[in-house]
């Protein structure tokens, strides 16, 4: 049998919301539903996982070439290519 909600709280350090909802997730979709990646509830306003790995191998070429790639730059880029401002 498995652990009861109490013993997985407590195993676990989380909340019981967070532990019900998985349970769910996990009985109505399966384990695959509870490795994907999430990134909570603003995911339209960053880029997946695909297009972070793109852009950053995109700057890291700049960096081996022998550019000056700085946070700002970096910064700067990254809103440009959301084509949104942030602070």
């Amino acid at each position: 049998m498995g652990k009861s909600y109490k013993e997985i709280i407590e195993l676990l350090d989380c909340n019981q919301t967070m532990i019900w909802r998985n349970v769910k997730k996990y009985e109505e979709f399966g384990l695959d539903s509870l490795l994907q990646e999430t990134r909570g509830g603003r995911n339209h306003a960053y880029m997946t996982v695909e297009e972070e790995k793109a852009f950053l191998a995109r700057h890291l070429k700049a960096a081996e070439a022998g550019e000056f790639v700085t946070i700002d730059a970096l910064f700067q880029a990254y809103k440009k290519e959301l084509g949104r401002s942030y602070t």
